[in-house]
């Protein structure tokens, strides 16, 4: 899902009961704490940076 915005790709992630992997901390924190307002559930958001795993690893 290339150049898909952040929160078309979360969406995507949760309706296929996936956890997302990304280095885009901003983005992704202010997309669960959305789902956390709306008393929303997703499957993870796993938080890494781009020194631990290249963006061509994912």
């Amino acid at each position: 899902m290339d150049h898909t915005d952040d929160p078309t790709q979360f969406s995507f992630a949760v309706s296929q009961k996936r956890s997302v992997v990304t280095n885009n901390f901003s983005d992704f924190i202010a997309l669960d704490e959305e789902y956390r307002k709306k008393d929303k559930s997703h499957y993870g958001i796993i938080l890494t940076t781009k020194d631990r795993i290249p963006l061509e690893a994912l």
